[in-house]
């Protein structure tokens, strides 16, 4: 940074000129002493600043550049170090040409150094005041006389590097001078009045797009900031509270408002719409009521009536019985009203609050101290009948109104405050899910050029916006956010309640909402040329998915695609004959970069480039958008700026519905590519009949479809089909391992990897499939630590499953070779059914929800049955229980040794440690949240089959089949051993010699055992 100050063009000390201009500054730095001392060191080590050219004053702290921690409001009010300070920067300055002056508060107000020419704001101030107090330190007439001239001081300079912040302070600071303007009843018309007044004193000058210095006018005082804000506003996809106005008084929303704003989703601050677990705004207008009435009530219940004047009379008394006070007095009047009066009532807040240890400490510390200052005073006076009635008036008030008012009323306020923030919290989640929803509309519509707030909502039909902000709601049951709803948040209005007239201003701050907007679409134009475009990013970047089976394909992965599909197809992008189709059109990105590298392919056989490009668009390409939106938008991206050219090949038409049902119509394409819908919510129930969200698959219905229409297929899916995992996609699994025409298949274990903003279980793959294949595949397998490549057919070994890693599959051929009938010897068959003991996850919640006696916290008899499972918090806790408890199920393997394993663990990545396994009495039992292994006879038997777990070749024989963290069929490849004395594995070995016996039994190689050793994590 000083480097950049004393070289860059325009920096206030970059020439020799300027550094003459500006002999004498005035910086202003962060907002911590330490912030200056460290300032301090940096100037004096700099070539230009330091090496005595300049002298530095370390206006800050005690001035020296070592240790202290004052804040601001510290440094601004410590007099006497304002004072020294002073001193020191008027000598300095008498004795040095070129002085720097550093501070975090002090000389900030009420100062005068004529000689300063520049205050560098190099602090966070955001108050108008403050920042206004501390800037015009350097406005001051200031006269000097030099080889018998006289030299008068021109201007005086503010140095700021944050635009938005200074103007915002500017516009404040030139609207707060007049009372329409300090009390915000003032029109647009007035505040620009105002600023332009300024302005003619305290000129603006700022850099602008090109990089000149200008002087700023009203207008551009008033937009700039809000200019700033778009850049952040599009940087962060709309999904920022920078568009929502500062709502003063939660509260005070009408009910009508929030009715309305209840019908949106919820974005969470990843910027993903929730789709569970909706929040709801409360229509409790009245809360303050609501508060003061449970302070009433609390007030009651910690203190009960005021009733302590005779307790602490019959104290007082006690301690003056003979007349005077004794030594230690005051220590025990104190200690009494503690033990006698106060530490009830603390009981009863810690009852009623459940404050922490040390907030009660503190309460306490703080009673005792005003406890004795009553008594001490006492002491001190003339000890009267009447100075003892005063100091008994005294406790009495500290108990009854201080105490009250630090306990009760104080926690209150906090609660009702931390629920207008929750509120408050609750508005904005839901305001981002429609304002997520804009560079949408601006790439949908029409007219993107005139689209502003007060408009936006016509850039789609109604049916499509209300659409957009259904897809979370109940089927059939919700009420769809509408046009009008969104144009009542925006506009705001008079509303009545309880026979008041309510006014609301809206929710959206107009100006940078209209500014953001015209920064999208600038954005979008500049990356609008496609063909010839050499930017690494697209406008997709900027545009957050509407919903969850609509996510953009990055346009890196769009490319990675076709690079494999043109590796595997040479010249594919040469022939003008061929046919392409996405059959599910989500931005257009797939046609776009097809039709880029069809434009550089054709170039010699269609030489004139607007006949090549309209036989490329016109007979090559085609594209099914499943929306309207979704049309406009792939539409105005795709055609836009082509004149003559048929937009006819993009249809609208979501062939979802006919692909489920096999109908694929009179199409016929070369080669289908793209990313298809994952899935869609079926409207699940649980056994207690609530929602469940569920989801089935429905990428299969495009591949088997795809494959009816067309030679060539390319897809990116999830990948946890290929490990035999999937709702519903079994007969799918079959029919891929068997398919000998996948040219190649990609595997990502990392989802992030390709789409870096969603978390997909399993893992990601893509593929080529082409007709007459009949071959082994490309098979690349992408992690942490690279790229590992074979060639080999998705079947791993017969398994019916894609194995990811050659070395995995060849372990698990030498433990199919070497075990005698893995398919029926194998852990699987000893790992119980989810609910082992017909209690689901829930269960030490609620035992009454399931219409079962509660369970107890303590073991009360010998024979007591323990559970483990989850409580308060999801914590994982065990209870206990009668040895008759009326279990659901698996009575029949309570009273026998076994192993506990949680049912869900890690992300399904290879090797990964089973986080606390618990070995299993014959009177312990377990909730759903666990599985149950084995039913053993003995201690040493199960201890065994625990060490086995934990051994790096039992984990990595689960990373066969284990895709994500649910587990309860992923130990079919894991070979049964005999636990017992006469096993053929000594278990009373560590676990790492285990692993070694292991290894032998079964043959493994020094590159399989390498691989499970580097790829198994070790447990103890």
């Amino acid at each position: 940074f000083l480097d950049t100050l004393t070289t860059n063009e325009k920096y206030p000390f970059s020439t020799p000129e300027l550094r003459t201009e500006l002999k004498h500054t005035f910086w202003l730095v962060g907002n911590r002493v330490a912030s200056a001392k460290a300032m301090y060191k940096l100037l004096k080590d700099h070539p230009v600043f330091g090496n005595g050219n300049y002298k530095i004053i370390l206006a800050a702290g005690d001035g020296k550049p070592f240790s202290d921690d004052n804040g601001f409001d510290e440094e601004v009010k410590n007099t006497a170090q304002n004072e020294k300070a002073l001193d020191r920067v008027r000598s300095a300055i008498k004795h040095h040409d070129k002085t720097i002056t550093l501070s975090v508060g002090q000389l900030t107000t009420g100062v005068t150094v004529k000689e300063w020419s520049a205050v560098l704001m190099l602090s966070d101030i955001k108050a108008e005041s403050l920042y206004m107090q501390a800037i015009f330190r350097a406005q001051n007439p200031y006269v000097f006389e030099k080889n018998g001239h006289y030299f008068r001081k021109k201007s005086a300079y503010v140095f700021d590097f944050s635009p938005n912040r200074v103007l915002e302070v500017y516009d404040h600071f030139a609207n707060s001078l007049l009372h329409t303007g300090a009390t915000g009843h003032i029109t647009e018309e007035e505040r620009f009045d105002n600023i332009a007044e300024l302005l003619n004193y305290f000129p603006v000058l700022s850099e602008d797009e090109g990089g000149k210095m200008i002087e700023l006018d009203a207008t551009q005082v008033l937009t700039f900031p809000k200019a700033i804000m778009a850049r952040e506003v599009v940087e962060h996809r709309f999904i920022t509270n920078l568009l929502f106005k500062n709502i003063n008084n939660v509260y005070n929303i009408p009910s009508e408002i929030r009715k309305r704003i209840n019908k949106l989703a919820d974005t969470n601050e990843q910027g993903k719409v929730t789709t569970s677990n909706k929040d709801e705004l409360s229509d409790n207008t009245d809360r303050r009521e609501r508060t003061q009435k449970r302070i009433t009530a609390n007030r009651n219940v910690v203190f009960g009536e005021k009733v302590y004047g005779n307790e602490i009379q019959n104290i007082i008394d006690d301690n003056l019985a003979d007349g005077a006070p004794e030594p230690g007095f005051t220590n025990n009047i104190t200690s009494e009203i503690q033990q006698k009066i106060t530490e009830p009532i603390y009981a009863k807040y810690i009852e009623t609050y459940s404050p922490s240890k040390s907030e009660v400490e503190q309460l306490k510390k703080k009673h005792q101290e005003k406890i004795k200052l009553i008594a001490e005073d006492f002491v001190d006076s003339q000890q009267t009948t009447s100075d003892q009635r005063r100091m008994a008036d005294a406790i009495a008030t500290l108990i009854e109104e201080d105490m009250p008012r630090d306990m009760v009323d104080e926690r209150e306020e906090k609660e009702f405050q931390n629920e207008e923030k929750t509120d408050m919290d609750i508005i904005k989640s839901k305001l981002k899910t429609f304002s997520r929803a804009i560079p949408s509309f601006v790439m949908a519509a029409s007219d993107p050029a005139n689209l502003t707030i007060d408009n936006i909502e016509n850039a789609v039909s109604d049916a499509d916006f209300e659409e957009l902000f259904t897809e979370t709601q109940k089927s059939g049951s919700y009420e769809p956010f509408t046009k009008d709803d969104f144009r009542l948040l925006r506009d705001g209005g008079d509303f009545e309640e309880n026979g008041e007239i309510k006014h609301f201003d809206g929710f959206f701050e107009k100006y940078v909402f209209n500014a953001a907007i015209q920064e999208f679409e600038k954005k979008r134009s500049e990356l609008q040329d496609y063909l010839r475009t050499t930017a690494h990013e697209d406008i997709f970047t900027y545009i957050p998915p509407q919903k969850s089976n609509q996510i953009f394909t990055p346009r890196k992965v769009v490319n990675q695609m076709l690079n494999i599909l043109e590796k595997e197809n040479p010249g594919i992008f040469e022939n003008p004959n061929l046919t392409f189709a996405d059959l599910y059109v989500k931005s257009g990105l797939y046609l776009t970069e097809i039709a880029k590298r069809l434009y550089r392919g054709l170039k010699s056989q269609i030489p004139d480039e607007n006949a090549r490009l309209k036989h490329i668009f016109e007979r090559q390409l085609y594209g099914f958008a499943p929306t309207q939106i979704i049309h406009d938008i792939a539409e105005n991206y795709i055609y836009r700026g082509f004149d003559n050219i048929s937009h006819d090949n993009l249809k609208l038409k979501d062939l979802t519905p006919d692909f489920k049902e096999g109908i694929i119509g009179n199409m016929k394409f070369d080669v289908v590519i793209g990313n298809p819908p994952y899935q869609e919510n079926d409207n699940g129930k649980r056994d207690d009949g609530s929602a469940n969200a569920s989801a089935s698959p429905i990428y299969h219905n495009f591949i088997e479809n795809a494959e009816r229409i067309s030679d060539m297929q390319c897809f990116v899916i999830p990948s946890r089909w290929a490990m035999g995992a999937g709702k519903g996609l079994k007969k799918f699994t079959e029919k891929m391992m068997e398919d000998k025409d996948i040219q190649a298949f990609h595997y990502f274990t990392n989802p992030k990897d390709v789409f870096p903003d969603n978390d997909i279980k399993g893992g990601i793959c893509y593929f080529v499939r082409k007709v007459g294949h009949n071959a082994p595949a490309c098979i690349s397998v992408y992690n942490d630590e690279g790229i590992f490549e074979s060639e080999r057919y998705l079947n791993s070994n017969g398994t019916g499953i894609f194995i990811p890693y050659a070395e995995l599959a060849s372990i698990l051929e030498k433990v199919q070779n070497r075990t005698i009938d893995l398919e029926n010897y194998n852990i699987q068959k000893i790992v119980s059914v989810l609910k082992p003991y017909g209690l689901r996850t829930d269960f030490l919640k609620n035992q009454s929800k399931y219409g079962l006696p509660p369970v107890q916290k303590e073991r009360l008899k010998d024979d007591d049955l323990e559970i483990f499972g989850l409580g308060a918090g999801n914590k994982r806790i065990s209870r206990f229980m009668p040895k008759d408890y009326p279990l659901p199920a698996g009575r029949g393997a309570v009273h026998c040794w076994k192993v506990f394993v949680p049912y869900a663990y890690g992300c399904g990545a290879i090797g990964e440690e089973i986080p606390s396994p618990i070995l299993g009495s014959p009177i312990q039992i377990c909730t759903e949240t666990y599985l149950r292994i084995g039913k053993l006879k003995t201690e040493d038997e199960a201890k065994a089959l625990l060490k086995y777990l934990k051994c790096k070749f039992f984990r990595a024989m689960v990373g066969v089949l284990k895709t994500t963290q649910h587990s309860t069929t992923t130990f079919k490849f894991v070979p049964l051993q005999n636990f017992t004395l006469q096993s053929d594995i000594d278990w009373s070995k560590s676990i790492a010699e285990i692993d070694q016996q292991l290894y032998k039994k079964y043959g493994l190689s020094e590159k399989e055992i390498a691989f499970i050793e580097t790829k198994v994590r070790a447990m103890e």
